[in-house]
């Protein structure tokens, strides 16, 4: 239940995230409507208040009474779930914890908990949280496991109350690293993070389905780092220019509506719009990046006067959203200041907000590439240097777009059964087996979770592990597939192994193999049927199988060549390179290059099969000569590039890996390999 979990996560003194759903009556905790039980979001962990009023960054030198002890005692008597006093040192405080979706309901306020501890005698080193009290006596919230004597002592102490959300938004319940943070104060987790952008999304929906699951899935992983960081910042901007005018320069005028325009809809401050097949960021955020450094040294900068380096990132931001809500004093419950000055000098805080976009208002950047991230579990450089590329090969994964990965979010719509699921249960973290020489086995669970975090795969866990969590195989038919995966699709276990309900030739089993969905038969919206795309639920690769990459540097300069063969999967002999981009790119940690090839660049023969781009000069990206030459279905399509000199300053030193990439259209091939250079040729080992 929800009031036992809550006991639990709060016996844990460090940070942890804990994930639950039922769907059970409504028993008082989770939705009015009924339609779940204890669908939340807890987190633990101690971070206790110092008491007394002091800065809380002052030293504790030991000359005063410890500042973190609320009450000390003795222990008159006490049980596995009570403490009493030798005399009523709690007086009439109040010492319950707060109830339940307190910080959800008041996102301005730090809520307070209170822990005891047995500080000496037979019960020492023991720790719980107080779950109500009378003026001589504690009521624990969990048993303690070794029952206090009496003469025992205890303190009572004041910690920042975690954070904890059950069904806050009527059915849906949703997590994106929601630490313990407030409206007004944190690194990264105020007003504008991600949690709020899904809880706000979710509060607006009464129904549920995968489209809708994918599209929030786009919107907060496009965000960038900070959040929906403009999401209060623009509308200060708006508020300082509508007060004090642009002051002579039109720029201001221009620059700010291209970041309202940017922050409506579709955009809603988002980094990227598409974080599948979107292969640029916005140039919007690069600005406001700039705009909130700026805004801090012009607002910050005298008081801390080179005493202390003025704070940048997501700091910044924080300090500057502070200061400009505390000078406009119109943020409904936000904190009374501590500091009485001025955090302007005297002026308006509008006229100095406007200078610092002023300064910097020339142009919002144009959209830049997308940086790729690499998946490689640590220990593989390790294998890397030992030169064992299988075992470095074991702990490596296709590098993706950047940003392209549903980490931390969990979502599940509830009712009478749980459908749309969508959660990643089993953390991040692989086991790897094996000594530093050989790598014997992975963990599957990082294995299965990279595809799953990519791809954002839906996986009926809760269902089939209810199945499992019954004894046996969890496949009562005998078919071969989970019964938790059927029901979760057809509500029933009537349909057979070789049902192609959704016509993509694919039968069941094989979709529920290879992750695809039965009822829809093009799972990726890669333009093939499942039963036909080796990879279904592959949203970035699709029909393409396999890269090989070969780069070889001329003897003189200019004459560099990259060639790509690429496997093709069904379908894919389709690909028209005059109405579609091929983007090839190399990287090292750092880009060692980059070109796309627009649609038309590379013109056909007669027979259509082979497409030619030539250009002595290298204007576009440094390539001189680019030919494409279609292959037969599942046969070899080949891409030869010659370029100028590549920069290859920033790579590792050789052998090293590089990870290629050939992007045809919305889809690519991607690879990381050992590279080698045998005379004047990068090979691929």
């Amino acid at each position: 239940s929800g009031s036992s979990l809550r006991a639990g996560v709060r016996l844990i003194p460090s940070t942890h995230n804990f994930y639950a759903a039922d769907n059970k009556a409504f028993n008082g905790i989770g939705t009015s409507s009924g339609l779940g039980g204890n669908i939340g979001y807890w987190s633990s962990g101690f971070s206790r208040k110092r008491q007394g009023g002091l800065d809380p960054r002052l030293p504790m030198d030991g000359s005063l009474p410890n500042p973190l002890v609320v009450h000390s005692g003795t222990v008159a008597s006490a049980t596995a779930t009570s403490i009493t006093a030798t005399s009523s040192v709690f007086g009439v405080d109040d010492l319950s914890p707060p109830a339940f979706n307190f910080r959800y309901l008041n996102p301005t306020q730090q809520g307070s908990e209170f822990v005891v501890a047995i500080t000496t005698g037979t019960g020492a080193k023991q720790s719980r949280r107080i779950g109500a009290n009378s003026g001589d006596t504690l009521t624990l919230e969990s048993a303690l496991g070794v029952v206090p004597d009496p003469g025992d002592t205890f303190e009572v102490w004041e910690i920042v109350g975690m954070p904890e959300a059950v069904n806050p938004a009527e059915g849906y319940s949703a997590n994106w690293n929601n630490k313990a943070a407030t409206a007004d104060e944190g690194d990264n987790f105020g007003r504008q993070f991600r949690h709020i952008f899904l809880l706000e999304r979710l509060a607006a929906e009464n129904e549920w389905d995968r489209e809708k699951q994918r599209q929030l899935n786009k919107d907060v992983a496009g965000l960038e780092g900070k959040g929906d960081f403009g999401r209060f910042l623009i509308p200060r901007l708006r508020q300082a220019v509508n007060a004090v005018g642009n002051g002579g320069n039109p720029d201001v005028d221009t620059v700010l509506a291209a970041l309202e325009a940017h922050q409506a809809p579709p955009f809603l401050g988002r980094f990227f719009i598409d974080p599948v097949f979107d292969a640029t960021s916005r140039g919007e955020v690069p600005f406001l990046n700039s705009l909130v450094n700026k805004l801090a040294v012009d607002i910050f900068g005298d008081e801390l006067s080179g005493a202390v380096s003025v704070p940048t990132g997501g700091r910044a931001l924080n300090i500057v959203q502070h200061a400009i809500d505390s000078a406009a004093a119109d943020v409904p419950g936000s904190y009374v200041q501590a500091y009485g000055g001025d955090y302007f000098s005297g002026g308006g805080w509008e006229t100095v907000v406007r200078d610092s976009l002023s300064a910097l208002s020339g142009s919002i950047p144009a959209d830049s590439a997308r940086s790729i991230n690499n998946y490689r579990h640590p220990l593989r450089d390790a294998f890397v240097a030992l030169g064992n590329p299988a075992s470095a090969a074991a702990l490596q994964f296709e590098p993706t777009l950047a940003g392209n990965r549903g980490t931390y979010q969990q979502i599940i719509e509830v009712g009478p059964t749980l459908k749309g699921e969508f959660i990643f249960p089993l953390g991040q973290v692989g086991l790897i087996t094996g000594s530093l020489s050989g790598v014997t086995s992975v963990d599957p669970n990082f294995a299965t979770l990279h595809p799953m975090w990519r791809d954002w795969r839906f996986a009926p866990m809760l269902r089939v592990s209810a199945d499992l969590a019954g004894g046996g195989t969890g496949d009562t038919d005998g078919d071969g597939i989970l019964d938790g995966w059927e029901r979760w699709y057809f509500d029933s276990l009537d349909r057979k192994a070789n049902d192609d309900a959704d016509k993509d030739k694919g039968k069941l089993i094989d979709e529920f193999l290879r992750g695809s969905d039965p009822t829809v038969a093009d799972t990726d919206g890669d333009g093939i049927p499942d039963g036909r795309d080796p990879l279904p639920q592959d949203r970035l690769r699709s029909g393409f199988l396999k890269l090989r990459a070969k780069v070889k540097f001329g003897p003189t300069l200019g004459n560099d060549i990259l060639t790509f063969a690429a496997k093709l999967g069904a379908g894919a002999s389709e690909f028209d390179p005059t109405t579609r981009d091929i983007t090839v790119t190399l990287s090292d940690d750092d880009q060692i290059f980059t070109v796309t090839l627009p649609a038309g660049t590379l013109l056909p023969n007669p027979s259509g099969k082979r497409f030619l781009y030539v250009d002595p000069t290298g204007s576009l990206g440094g390539v001189k000569r680019a030919i494409f030459v279609k292959g037969k279905p599942g046969g070899l399509a080949t891409l030869k590039i010659v370029t100028v000199k590549m920069d290859l300053s920033n790579a590792d030193p050789f052998p090293h890996d590089v990870d290629t990439s050939v992007q045809f259209g919305a889809h690519s091939i991607d690879d990381t390999r050992l590279f080698n250079f045998t005379g004047n040729v990068l090979k691929s080992t």
